[in-house]
């Protein structure tokens, strides 16, 4: 009887050991490994992109927003009217495969601008603004840079004005500066152009006659 109790707790003592000694080979073998690397999602099949639209505006300034779909299917289309307060709500259109929509923009500031976003399949966008006097078109640009240069402004004239519309669509503000160009005189930095913060989300307009 005392043999065999013996024999029994050595036997129970050298599987506790066992356990013990596969669990810290376990736990060192983890260690090493690190944390399992989560799966890749996979690539979704519905395109999205954006437009940024700076075509000013004004009380006596008409401006259209045209939206292309050359697909066959229906993209939706969020636009965002951007000026110098706090952006509103976006409006939502459908623009059905192989037509356009029309989107009459409300009056605005000087220095307004839209931004363009669609879902569910490529959509392109350009604007129009006319007045009596006459009219403009472009298409709306593709994305953002860091440097633009705007080779048809002019001052020359009596009565002429010129401005630039800048549009910050982000989240966070930007910083820029703006330098004038002329045939006959040195680069023009001015303080009021150096430095020069837009809000996000917000789109200004420079008078250059300043």
């Amino acid at each position: 009887m005392s043999a065999s109790g013996e024999g029994s707790a050595r036997g129970q003592a050298l599987f506790a050991l066992a356990s013990v000694a596969f669990l810290v080979v376990a736990l060192t073998l983890l260690d090493r490994a690190g944390p399992r690397a989560p799966a890749l999602l996979a690539a979704g099949d519905a395109p999205s992109g954006a437009w940024i639209c700076p075509h000013g505006g004004g009380p006596d300034l008409s401006v259209v927003l045209f939206l292309a779909n050359p697909g066959e299917e229906t993209a939706t289309v969020r636009v965002t009217q951007l000026g110098a307060e706090a952006a509103g709500d976006p409006m939502r259109y459908d623009v059905p495969g192989g037509a356009t929509v029309r989107v009459n923009l409300p009056p605005g500031g000087r220095g307004d601008a839209t931004s363009v976003e669609f879902f569910d399949g490529w959509v392109g966008a350009g604007w129009v603004s006319f007045t009596d006097a006459g009219a403009a078109a472009e298409p709306c640009a593709a994305g953002a840079s860091q440097r633009w240069s705007l080779a048809d402004g002019s001052t020359e004239l009596v009565g002429e004005e010129s401005y630039v519309v800048v549009t910050n669509p982000f989240s966070g503000q930007a910083v820029m500066d703006v330098v004038l160009y002329s045939a006959d005189l040195p680069p023009v930095r001015h303080s009021d152009l150096t430095d020069l913060v837009v809000p996000a989300r917000r789109s200004i307009a420079l008078h250059l006659n300043k």
